[in-house]
């Protein structure tokens, strides 16, 4: 791992002529990780296929902490294919709730969430101490596969809205039809 923060660690490089984007549809090839990343959505819910160059296991990151000031989380697996939660920050917004579900199309295994050891100095002896911060990043561990396909249900309002968004919009695993659904 490189970098000083999650972020950094599992960005990846990418040839900017390896994009392809347009109303309903962004792939992207992401050298570091040797795989092809596609997206595309319904009103309320992602569809993401990952395409791996050669069949490899793969962990996914689930980072919390992404993009503005995290006030709090919930992540909470359902089974071995289904993630939910919640996601409170502060930007645009002083209080914004995401409520999101999340279901793969493999069966992961759960890692839980990941911490990292830090190094304080005690202010009275002067003696370092080892501290243990928990970080709101979560891995999924997933076997030997080709291809993983997730889509993230969102909602304003509740984890049981975000998951009636995704049986409404993405019932299925046809990503070409979500595609081209998208693009009209």
């Amino acid at each position: 791992h490189k970098g000083n923060n999650w972020g950094e660690r599992y960005r990846s490089a990418f040839k900017k002529e390896s994009e392809k984007a347009h109303a309903g549809y962004y792939s992207v090839h992401l050298d570091d990780h040797h795989l092809t990343a596609e997206l595309t959505a319904t009103t309320r819910v992602g569809i993401h296929k990952y395409t791996f160059d050669e069949a490899d296991s793969c962990v996914v990151f689930m980072d919390m902490a992404h993009r503005d000031e995290l006030l709090g989380y919930q992540f909470d697996p359902v089974g071995d294919t289904m993630i939910v939660g919640m996601r409170q920050s502060k930007e645009w917004a002083q209080n914004q709730m995401v409520y999101f579900a999340a279901v793969y199309d493999h069966a992961f295994e759960y890692l839980d969430q990941t911490y990292e050891i830090a190094y304080e100095t005690d202010s009275v002896t002067g003696e370092s101490i080892q501290v243990m911060e928990m970080v709101p990043v979560f891995p999924l561990k997933f076997g030997k596969i080709d291809q993983l396909q997730v889509k993230v249900g969102l909602s304003s309002t509740s984890i049981e809205a975000a998951i009636a968004n995704l049986q409404a919009e993405a019932p299925h695993w046809d990503f070409q039809a979500y595609k081209s659904n998208a693009e009209q």
